[in-house]
């Protein structure tokens, strides 16, 4: 069975539209005189005086139609967040590589859904990257590529996995991790002398099945002290897979 990865996107977009009105000039109509001069050249309105009071108009309040009671305005709502905005923020923006893999960043999920069901199976998700990493096993020998590179990675697995007719498990090691160089060079071998580098407290689990967490690392052996990490996985049948920048 054929997977496709996960990963959501959501863009808005936003239509303005404006308008303008030609400002136009009023000639005032001439009137008749409406005031005299008096002997000290003071100007008597013959306008009567108005009561503003009366002028002044009121409202009325909004009733319900059945009792005439006065009835309460509804504030605003604010919309809450929906499921494809948080897909949005927690999966960042589908980006592909030229290689065909999903470009994440440290601390974006990635993950793998049933093509025919559309059910979630694994969720991983890379939470750092240590350069010139220290092994923490006592049979650790010295990197044989130049230097380890050591991945941590969170890792949550869903029950539909188990429904999975083909694998029924997930697994990630050094061995499905490839280095390339800044230039785009495919590093032959990222494993090296990895296998021993760590202790067996601080690995991720190499095998999990349906409704597990995990999180651990995993290390590289590398000669390239920047480049392109790609992750790809039998699971998604060998066809993409994801890479960090590093």
């Amino acid at each position: 069975m054929r997977h496709t990865l996960t990963l959501l996107a959501v863009a808005a977009i936003g239509v303005a539209g404006c308008g303008s009105d030609t400002p136009t000039t009023v000639e005032a109509e001439p009137t008749t005189d409406v005031a005299t001069t008096t002997e000290d050249d003071t100007i008597e309105t013959s306008e009567e005086p108005t009561d503003t009071a009366a002028n002044t108009t009121t409202e009325p309040e909004p009733t319900d139609d059945e009792t005439g009671e006065p009835t309460e305005t509804e504030e605003p709502t604010q919309e809450e967040p929906s499921e494809e905005d948080d897909a949005a923020d927690k999966y960042g923006e589908r980006v592909t590589s030229d290689r065909g893999n999903l470009v994440k960043e440290v601390g974006q999920y990635a993950g793998i859904t049933d093509e025919s069901t559309g059910d979630t199976l694994v969720e991983f998700v890379l939470t750092d990257i240590e350069m010139d990493f220290t092994c923490t096993s006592d049979w650790a020998e010295e990197p044989q590529n130049g230097t380890f590179v050591a991945l941590t990675f969170e890792v949550e697995t869903f029950p539909e996995l188990g429904n999975d007719e083909w694998f029924g498990s997930f697994s990630m090691s050094s061995y499905d991790f490839t280095v390339f160089s800044p230039g785009g060079t495919r590093e032959n071998d990222s494993d090296g002398n990895s296998f021993m580098c760590l202790d067996e407290g601080d690995e991720l689990p190499y095998d999990m099945g349906p409704g597990e967490k995990a999180s651990g690392k995993i290390v590289l052996d590398t000669a390239h002290p920047s480049g392109v990490i790609v992750y790809s996985t039998y699971s998604t049948g060998g066809e993409a897979g994801w890479e960090w920048s590093y």
